[in-house]
């Protein structure tokens, strides 16, 4: 054999282990770049009914609308929604509940009671919401510290499309300072529309 060939033929080259640690290192520089330029693009798949992608509408923002109790107690009631996140700044999500959402409320009825800045809990599942569309919605208000005593909208489950939120409130009795006690008294289905504080400060009026 001629030893020119041996010295012009190419040699192969050791790709497997390095090909895989360069692919690593792309992958991992890519993920750090992403979470810290687009530190929501994660949640828009988590929960896509908080972000607005291209204009769609959202679940967040602040919605008005009035129902009415079997007795025939009228209520307006003002919800700010909100995605909730941990005091580290990461969107709150657990496995066992879903997206949370959080904010404040306010209501206000026909014999001049009302209640402002009230916290609200919820949740909704996750991964729904990308059509604008989510089935399961569920919302809480925050009796603790709150000193209105009564009848209280207190809970709410329901459906969000587009720019309607369509909730079932849940009544129960609040004694204004730590004792909250169900009711067989019922609410008509709440149709709530996006609109301002201002709105639902109308309603109060009237």
């Amino acid at each position: 054999m001629n030893s020119n060939n041996l010295q012009t033929k190419p040699r192969k080259r050791r790709t497997g282990i390095f090909g895989c640690l360069l692919g690593f290192l792309i992958l991992f520089g890519a993920a750090y770049v992403l979470s810290t330029i687009l530190p929501d693009s994660w949640d828009m798949l988590v929960a896509p009914w908080a972000h607005s992608i291209s204009g769609q509408p959202t679940l967040t923002g602040t919605w008005t609308g009035e129902f009415t109790s079997s007795s025939g107690i009228q209520f307006a009631l003002y919800l700010s929604i909100g995605r909730a996140r941990l005091p580290s700044g990461r969107y709150y999500t657990p496995r066992n509940l879903g997206a949370m959402i959080d904010g404040q409320a306010a209501w206000c009825d026909n014999s001049g009671r009302h209640a402002e800045n009230i916290p609200i809990g919820g949740s909704v599942p996750t991964f729904t919401g990308f059509n604008g569309i989510a089935d399961k919605v569920h919302s809480t208000l925050i009796l603790a510290g709150q000193t209105v005593a009564g009848l209280w909208p207190d809970e709410f489950d329901g459906r969000w499309t587009g720019d309607t939120l369509t909730l079932q409130p849940n009544l129960a009795d609040w004694d204004g300072d730590n004792t909250v006690s169900t009711v067989d008294e019922t609410a008509e289905s709440l149709t709530m529309k996006k609109r301002t504080q201002s709105t639902y400060q109308e309603l109060c009026k009237n």
